[in-house]
Order: C-alpha cells, then structure tokens, then sequence
C-alpha cells in the first residue's frame, strides 16, 4: 500500500475582526461567532482561495496534483499522456508530447486539475468555540506535506490581510474622489449664492439691507405725511364752515393769522370809535359815516384775508394728500420689490441650505479618511499562522497495527459468511439421521471407508479378522448383532 503522509499546521483568528472599510462604526470592530469562523472555514475550502495557493506554489506544473502532466519516471504513464502519445504518433508531430498536450488541453483546465487535486488532498477543521483552525494536509512525500501544510496557513493569513488592504485602499480612494467632487460642489453652490445675491442685490445680513431700511422710512414718512394731510383737511373744512357762517372773527380759533388779528384789533378799535361818535352825533354826520365806512373797509380785508387763510389751509391739504400719495406709491412700489426678494431670499436660503448639508458631506468625509489613516503602511492582520508544520516521519496511512486488526476481524467476519452460504447450498447427507429421514428405513449402523494399501488384506473380511479393534472391525460386529435382532416375517431364511 503506499505510504500517505499527513502535515498539519494551525492558524489562530483574533477575537476582534476588523474592517475599517465598513461604513457603520458598529459593523467595524465585530466579535467573531461561530457563523462567522464556519465562514471562514468555507473561505479556505473555496476554489478561489485554493486557486491562489495552486498560482503561488506554481502547483499546475506538479504531476502530483495536475494529473494531465506525464508521471515521474518511477510511476507508469497513463490517461492523458497515453492519448497524448497516440495523437503525436498518428499525428506524425516533432514537437513531441508537451506541445501537443499544451495544444489538446488548456491551461485553465489544468488549473483547475491542479485546485481539485488540492481540494482533496487537505481538510480545515476546528473546535466547537475555538478560534483556531487546524490545516491537516495529506501527501505521498512528507517534505512536501510539510511544505503545502505552512503555505496554506501563511498564504490564508497573507491572503485575508490583502483583501483587507484592498478594499481600505478602495474605500480611501473612494473617499478621496467622494471629498473632491463635494469640494467642487461646495464651490460651485458658493459662487452661485454669490452671483445670485449679487444679481438680486441681497445682503446677508439684515443690518445692511438698505431696501428694508429704505421701506421703513419711507413707512414712517407716509405715515406723517397722512397725520398731517388729514390735520390739514380738518382745518380747511373748519374755516370753510366759519367762513360760511359770516364770523370772520371766529377764524382766528382755527387758524393762527397775524394779519386777521390787526384787523380784528382795528374793527375793535373803529366800532369803539363809532360807538362815540354816534352817542354824540347823529348817524348822518360826516364823522359816523367815515366811522361806518371804515368799519366796512376792514370787514372786506377781514374777508379777504379769511378767504387767502381758507384757500392756504385747501392748497396745504392738497399737497399734504399729495406728498402722501407719494409717499403711498414709494412704499407699494418697495414693498414689491421686497416681494421679488423675498422670493430670491427663498432660492437663496435653498442654496445655502444645500451648501450647508455639502458641508456637512464633507465633515464626514474627511472625517471618515482620518479614521482610516490613509498615512499608515498597512493594516493589521486579523489572523496569525500559530503553528507550522513539522516534517511527518511515520505515515498517516496505512497502520500495521490497524489494518492486521482490521484485516484480521474482515477475514473473520468473511469466512463465517462464506460457512453459512456453504453449509446452506451443501445437500450431501453426513449424519445417519439424515439418511433415515431420506431412505425412510432405519440405519443398523454405520461402516466408516477404508484406503486400500499394498500392505494391507486384500478383502474386508480379511481386515476384519486381522485388525478386530479397528472402526471397520468393530462397526461389522454391530452389524452382525443388529441383523440377528431384526424380526423376521415366518418363512424368511436366517
């Protein structure tokens, strides 16, 4: 039987396995559990892990696992090298065996001999809650049981802290495109906040807004200006009703006049004079008449200056109401303009709003890219070969002890059944019972064989009378003592 030899080596996981690649904080720092050690276990097992064993190891160019390769020279060729011999014959090629194996099969399907050779030539195992896994390789030669052992454990150790790196690599390059491009963005929502508030004529801060400024002037300007045009209306049409009322004296109580109030003081003073001149003279003289003509001359400019008073206090109204119109027209005028601003204060604020969640992307981000420390050479590896490989000096299979023992309990087991199946198919008669229950006569008894020798009488009787103790001697006696105890029908000679 040929000798297998078995290699073993082991490889211990940390209790921690980490992925800084992972965008959730909670999935980066996880506790290895039985599911994720079973998966680990099928990742050593996959084709795609043992393929990179069969590249590194260059294992497609090994006979012993890429089986389409001719034998070595103390084994016997056979498969695909002797249907390889056969076609570089009936071909008539020069090129000899390799060209026209390399031509009839391709290098990707002696790779995935060499996988599938490997696939079965080791078994990974582990304990229930162990975080150790031990890599058991069985060959015929034990150096390179050894050596395929310690491969597989620093290649899956290497190999897991790769793929690591690799995708922290791509996460950080990831990262770094994702910050640029936000950074773009950021400026080009920046300069377009600027032109647009520049277009629009807004401010940022409400101190220097000079249109609201403007408007609330403006608003407290209106707001005189209607106090005084209705003070000025009240006033006009107060005079109107006391000049209408012919008391040009009472105007003095609506509006304040300097030139009314001399008339006044000289209408008193002139109906004084006349109150004399008429107590003294008639109302004929020459004296009472100029008194009463100068008392009429003064009421006509009392008149006409109540008149000028009333026609100043109309044109003061309208142009109080005019001033306020303005004013009125001023302030609807801004308050549109306000109206268009506040609207392009809303896109603003979208603008600024969609600036501020770009920044807050960009805090992330780059806070993100400082967890990772892209600065670092490499990440820790999450798994350590813990054991190597020792050289097997005795092989794994075939035991003697073991298979004697088994051999020997088989033969056991196969020789009671082939008893059995004998005994069972035998139909030769050995007991005398047997040949009772065939004959149905009773058996007198039984005379064993005997082997003629030159030596030895040469009839029964003879043998008989020379050996008395022997079988044949003894079984003849019983014979002659049966037959004369046999009854007999009447008339039968004896």
């Amino acid at each position: 039987m040929t000798k297998v030899f078995e290699a073993s080596s082991a490889i211990v996981f940390d209790r921690n396995d980490a992925r800084p690649y992972e965008v959730v904080e909670e999935l980066r720092k996880q506790e290895r559990n039985k599911a994720v050690m079973e998966t680990e276990l099928d990742v050593i097992r996959s084709r795609v892990f043992v393929g990179t064993v069969v590249d590194a190891l260059d294992l497609a160019n090994d006979p012993d696992y890429n089986t389409y390769l001719p034998q070595r020279r103390d084994e016997n060729e056979g498969g695909i090298s002797l249907l390889v011999s056969a076609a570089t014959k009936f071909l008539g090629l020069e090129q000899g065996p390799e060209m026209v194996r390399s031509r009839l099969i391709s290098t990707s399907a002696q790779r995935d001999r060499a996988i599938s050779e490997l696939l079965d030539s080791f078994a990974v195992d582990r304990r229930v809650d162990s975080l150790a896994m031990t890599i058991r390789v069985r060959q015929t030669r034990p150096l390179k049981a050894a050596a395929i052992a310690d491969a597989i454990a620093q290649h899956y150790v290497d190999w897991t802290a790769k793929l690591t790196n690799e995708a922290t690599k791509n996460t950080i390059d990831y990262l770094r495109g994702q910050a640029s491009e936000i950074s773009g963005r950021i400026a080009a929502i920046e300069r377009e906040v600027a032109a647009f508030s520049a277009d629009r004529d807004l401010t940022f801060d409400p101190k220097d807004d000079v249109l609201r400024l403007r408007v609330e002037l403006l608003n407290e300007q209106f707001t005189v200006a209607s106090t005084d045009e209705t003070a000025a209306r009240s006033k006009h049409l107060e005079a109107q009703m006391v000049l209408a009322s012919g008391d040009v004296s009472s105007l003095i109580r609506v509006v304040a006049s300097e030139p009314l109030d001399r008339l006044r003081t000289e209408q008193s003073r002139l109906e004084r004079l006349r109150a004399q001149l008429s107590s003294k003279f008639a109302k004929n003289h020459p004296l009472v008449a100029d008194a009463d003509a100068e008392l009429e001359a003064n009421r006509q400019m009392m008149m006409e200056e109540a008149k000028r008073i009333v026609q100043e206090l109309a044109n003061s109204a309208d142009v109080a109401a005019a001033r306020a119109a303005k004013f009125s027209a001023d302030v609807a005028f801004l308050q549109k303009q306000i109206q268009a601003r506040r609207l392009a204060e809303i896109h603003r604020r979208e603008l600024e709003r969609d600036l501020l969640a770009e920044q807050k992307r960009y805090d992330q981000v780059v806070l993100r890219l400082g967890d990772l420390d892209p600065e670092r050479s490499g990440d820790k590896a999450s798994a350590s070969v813990a054991s190597y490989a020792e050289v097997p000096t005795s092989p794994a299979f075939p035991k003697p002890a073991f298979v004697i023992a088994s051999g020997s309990v088989g033969s056991l087991i196969l020789a009671i059944i082939t008893i059995i199946i004998v005994d069972v198919l035998d139909d030769r008669v050995y007991r005398s019972n047997d040949l009772e229950d065939v004959m149905g006569r009773p058996n007198l008894v039984t005379v064993p064989g005997i082997k003629q020798h030159s030596w030895k009488p040469a009839n029964s009787l003879d043998y008989v009378l020379d050996y008395p103790s022997s079988p044949l001697g003894k079984a003849m006696r019983n014979l002659c003592l049966a037959w004369r105890t046999i009854e007999r029908p009447s008339g039968e000679r004896s």
